[in-house]
């Protein structure tokens, strides 16, 4: 048994017991709820202590007959709680906004799926590059979908509280998450999430579900010296594919009442079904990955106090750190064919795919495991501002592969060195940060990353303005290097691809808006030239990316959301994406009767005719193509979403444009995310999240 598999029966566990102690929470078992939290990490004036009722007060009663009555908590009802990253010292507040259906789950409105959620997603914009350089998986279709270490939230509460995400939509769609966060003591804070989905789409074999578990933990000694996080985290992504259907005419052919019947390139015509729980994979991806990490620092400084009337506050301010961190990372990518070696089956391959049973191997798998250890200085010039720091580190990574890549075993060691220079100024005007990871030794020699940005704040804040860059050098991943068990033909260099931005961010809360502007440089960049051949493209190309947000006051409740981007590729290169793509909301925003708060309206999303690139099932993976192009009308959504102190209820109808007024409102406007992939007709969807105190 891995590592992984105890900690997911740890993680099983952990759930079993938060739930027993948040049941006897609810029957008052708990104590010293009224005390504040003062889990804040290194922030600020460098003051942990919670903002909880006065320990030294007397709250019971007893009378002469020995009857003891509680003093009424005014607080009971009440919550202080929010919530940080790991590598940032800014506290956040819990999302409160409710006009934007996206933000309840992760996965930007700028991505496009095969036609059914959890299926594999592409971008609308071309994804700004992420700061990982040295080892990469390489199969990024499900990521968005998953939970991320950068974005994973450490939480500071004065009360458990819980938050629970439900979901139900067309064809027995269902999303069921929850989290429970709790301070088990003053400066001791853990929280679970989990996350279910079950997507078992309009047409066969085109199922897919994904389940998440995060556990984190974190901790801060009453001596503000030493602090812990933990995490664990696991994500799985099924996704049936049935290749596309044979024909985009069959969809005329069929009623919206029977397109699960109607012919597509995989999966059986007689045995096929939905069922809301479980998705069997007949043809189709399997995706993992998992993750655990640990991160502990010791802090040297100075120890001080502030004491007035009634209260007493420790201080640290420290000026010297040493941190270590430990992470282990698995990877997982599976083909799953149930039906074998079938001779229809193996006629659709070469057909519709351009493969043999020689080239495909049975269920092919590639399974990766990195482990890292990290130690780093950190040093504080100015004791009354720990958001100024220099940090100095290096590392050692060992990536292996699990599974042997056509029999041969493959394991990389590496060394980099790391560092940074962050300086968020106490009165907040001036943010600067640079920070950059070099790799010295191993496989990835060579690679690096380095990002420089600068932002003030101008006039009173009502005015923001960034300015910063990024370089990235780095190798092909995993499976572009063609250290992979799925079939592809190499015509690539064994060079670096190198990557550049530079990019301005101006906003305004006075007139809300946002303009943000990125110039993109590309230098041998990697990609797949069709379905098996990986290629890169070795001259010089360039990319211009202009993005504007404004909301728009029409009359008191009347609101107009506008955002607009504009794409422009310099260069015949082979990346292919839309010139402009916007998504327009106008909403009815108000209240009513002070507790209800409501916001009403409709949703376009559109995109301009572009390449669209081609999805291959057999590896899943997108290729570049310049035969097809991806023309759509604006996909239309109706939305109703109220909220009422903790409680969020939505109810959508997608899909709207599918209609076809001139027919008797039939659905005979089908849009297509991909060739012979259609969107989902028109969907019903209805939930809510409710967020409650124990």
């Amino acid at each position: 048994m891995n590592v992984f598999k105890k900690a997911k029966y740890f993680g099983n566990t952990l759930i079993f017991v938060a739930m027993l102690n948040l049941c006897w929470g609810q029957l008052g078992g708990l104590k010293g709820l009224t005390q504040g939290a003062g889990l804040g990490g290194n922030t600020g004036s460098g003051s942990f202590n919670g903002t909880g009722a006065n320990n030294n007060g007397n709250k019971n009663f007893v009378d002469s007959a020995n009857q003891t009555f509680k003093k009424r908590d005014y607080l009971a009802d009440s919550i202080t709680i929010h919530y940080r990253y790991l590598e940032s010292t800014k506290i956040f507040q819990l999302d409160t906004i409710i006009n934007d259906f996206q933000r309840l789950f992760q996965v930007p409105y700028h991505y496009f799926h095969l036609g059914n959620m959890g299926t594999a997603l592409q971008s609308f914009q071309y994804e700004q590059p992420k700061f990982k350089t040295g080892f990469r998986f390489g199969y990024d279709v499900f990521e968005p979908y998953l939970n991320t270490l950068e974005k994973t939230k450490f939480y500071n509460t004065s009360r458990p509280y819980t938050e629970i995400i439900y979901q139900v939509g067309s064809k027995q769609e269902q999303q069921l998450g929850f989290l429970i966060t709790k301070n088990i003591q003053k400066y001791y804070n853990f929280s679970i999430e989990y996350n279910f989905r079950n997507f078992p789409g309009f047409i066969k074999n085109q199922a897919a579900n994904q389940t998440q578990i995060r556990f984190t933990q974190h901790y801060l000694s009453k001596t503000n010296r030493y602090e812990l996080f933990f995490v664990a985290m696991f994500n799985k992504a099924g996704a049936n594919d049935n290749g596309g259907l044979v024909s985009n005419d069959v969809l005329y052919q069929a009623g919206i009442g029977n397109l699960y019947g109607v012919a597509t390139r995989f999966g059986s015509d007689i045995i096929y079904g939905q069922n809301p729980f479980t998705t069997t994979l007949n043809i189709g991806h399997i995706y993992k990955h998992n993750t655990l990490y640990f991160q502990h620092h010791y802090d040297f400084g100075k120890k001080d106090s502030l004491k007035t009337d009634s209260l007493y506050t420790k201080i640290f301010y420290p000026k010297f750190r040493i941190q270590h961190s430990v992470k282990i990372e698995e990877w997982k990518h599976n083909f799953v064919n149930s039906y074998g070696s079938d001779p229809s089956s193996i006629a659709k391959y070469q057909q519709y795919f351009g493969i043999n049973d020689t080239l495909l191997k049975p269920n092919p798998t590639d399974l990766w495991r990195s482990y890292i250890t990290e130690l780093n200085l950190f040093l504080f010039p100015n004791k009354f501002n720990t958001s100024q720091y220099l940090n100095m580190g290096a590392g050692y990574e060992i990536n292996a592969a699990q599974v042997p890549i056509d029999t041969t075993s493959a394991a990389y060691h590496n060394f980099y060195v790391t560092g940074s220079y962050i300086n968020r100024t106490r009165n907040l005007l001036w943010d600067l940060n640079a920070q950059g990871t070099f790799y010295l030794i191993g496989r990835y020699a060579g690679n690096f990353t380095a990002h420089a940005s600068i932002s003030r704040l101008i006039q009173h804040k009502k005015y923001d303005l960034k300015l910063g860059a990024v370089i990235i050098n780095r190798n092909a991943s995993i499976f572009f290097s063609g250290s992979s068990n799925f079939y592809a033909q190499s015509q690539a260099n064994n060079g670096t691809e190198n990557i550049t931005q530079a990019y301005i961010l101006f906003k305004t809360t006075k007139i809300n808006w946002e303009l943000e502007g990125n110039y993109y440089i590309f230098n041998n960049y990697f990609y797949l030239k069709d379905r098996y051949t990986i290629s890169n493209f070795p001259n010089v190309f360039n990319l211009v990316h202009a993005k504007f947000n404004k909301k728009f006051n029409l009359t008191k409740i009347l609101k107009w959301y506008n955002e607009l981007n504009f794409q422009l590729v310099l260069g015949n290169a082979p990346l292919k994406l839309p010139l402009l793509f916007t998504r327009q909301r106008l909403a009815i925003e108000g209240y009513y009767q002070k507790n209800l708060q409501y916001s009403i309206g409709l949703e376009g999303i559109y995109a301009t005719p572009f390449n669209v690139q081609a999805y291959n099932p057999i590896n899943g993976q997108f290729s570049y193509q310049d035969t097809f192009k991806l023309a759509n009308f604006p996909n239309i959504n109706f939305f109703i979403n109220l909220k009422i102190r903790r409680f969020v209820m939505f109810l959508r109808f997608e899909e709207i444009n599918s209609f076809d007024v001139t027919r008797s409102f039939q659905v005979r406007n089908f849009t297509f995310q991909n060739q012979y992939y259609p969107h989902n007709p028109f969907m019903v969807r209805f939930g809510f999240k409710w967020g409650f105190i124990n």
